[in-house]
């Protein structure tokens, strides 16, 4: 994106000359100064660093307005080593765009560190998304620092994709899975999830909501990695779009968690340590009757269900969270008294 960017601002004149660099993850000045000559048809003859440095810096300081783009920076980089001048207030400066998919990318961080994460990376491939692209996604995922948001980012790839995701129903999925270090309570987790969202934002790894500052979205490319890294580390299966009549009976897919987002008939047979329910907008008027098996559920949501009936609810004895928002129930059972550990009941747009 950032070479067509290039390309647009010289087409249009913006600046004389536009060059660009992919500089990575181990910085390699000499091979900076390279790819740059090349983009200006420059022959380097000198042989040190500094002797090239000089070469580029006098080529770029020719009083035209030039435009260097450093793309993919991940540590701090001493510009002038490399031969841009940049010097505030001379003439015939370049100007500088570095991209990177951490905000924190140009601060000082130990070379080795960065090395041993590079190491860590695991070759894999998804289908549809570039294996070098893949290792990046998952060197950012795996340079997090702490495993709250690695699994707050997880998280995100149970919603649809482009979908505008609720910071309020990370904090309730994420409280009912039990994910977040010392949380206890609904208001201590949805304060951890917006720190958390913060800094996935900080990242690149999540974007803004279109208008609900309260939401986020996860780019699709990420969703696809994030999905690949879960289903290896958290044993999730996400599955929309797609007509699921019953659990898969494997034993991988002991799972924790499930999302529904379209009409489905599904026995909840073998699913017994499920946490974390979402049968949102569903339009069948009764609920499953095998949702009774469900006796270690922690969180469902029914949000804007076509529901007549919810009394079947009286056999999940460890709900702590339940949504009926905007659902079309009339009344609630009196069985609902039985829900002893209920400590959030959403009833809002009713």
């Amino acid at each position: 994106m950032v070479e067509e960017v290039g390309k647009k601002v010289k087409k249009d004149a913006v600046f004389h000359e536009v060059v660009m660099a992919v500089v990575s993850q181990n910085v390699n000045v000499r091979d900076i100064q390279g790819k740059l000559a090349d983009r200006l048809d420059l022959q380097l003859k000198k042989e040190t660093e500094d002797g090239r440095a000089g070469e580029l810096w006098n080529r770029l300081n020719n009083d035209k307005q030039n435009l260097v783009i450093l793309d993919d920076v991940w540590e701090e980089l001493n510009l002038k080593a490399v031969g841009i001048p940049v010097t505030d207030g001379i003439k015939g400066c370049c100007k500088v765009v570095l991209t990177s998919r951490n905000q924190a990318a140009l601060e000082d961080k130990d070379e080795y560190a960065w090395a041993d994460a590079l190491k860590q990376l695991r070759d894999s491939d998804i289908d549809g998304v570039d294996s070098r692209l893949y290792s990046s996604l998952k060197l950012s995922y795996n340079y997090l620092q702490s495993q709250d948001a690695r699994r707050c980012f997880l998280l995100c790839c149970l919603f649809r994709e482009d979908a505008e995701i609720s910071i309020d129903d990370l904090a309730r999925y994420g409280l009912g899975m039990r994910f977040f270090k010392n949380v206890r309570t609904l208001k201590e987790a949805s304060n951890r999830v917006h720190t958390l969202v913060g800094t996935l934002k900080t990242c690149c790894l999540l974007l803004e909501g279109s208008i609900d500052k309260n939401k986020v979205k996860m780019h699709d490319v990420f969703r696809d990695v994030a999905i690949s890294i879960a289903r290896d580390n958290e044993a999730f299966m996400v599955r929309h779009g797609v007509d699921l009549e019953e659990w898969p009976e494997r034993d991988e897919y002991q799972c924790s968690r499930l999302c529904f987002n379209n009409n489905f008939t599904c026995f909840f047979n073998g699913t017994r340590e499920l946490k974390v329910l979402d049968l949102s907008y569903m339009l069948f008027r009764l609920l499953p009757s095998s949702l009774s098996n469900l006796s270690n559920l922690r969180m469902l949501c029914l949000r804007d269900c076509k529901l007549e009936d919810v009394s079947m609810l009286k056999d999940l004895k460890n709900l702590e969270m339940l949504s009926l928002r905007g659902s079309s129930i009339k009344r609630l059972s009196p069985e609902i008294r039985h829900l002893t550990r209920l400590r959030l009941l959403d009833l809002q747009s009713l």
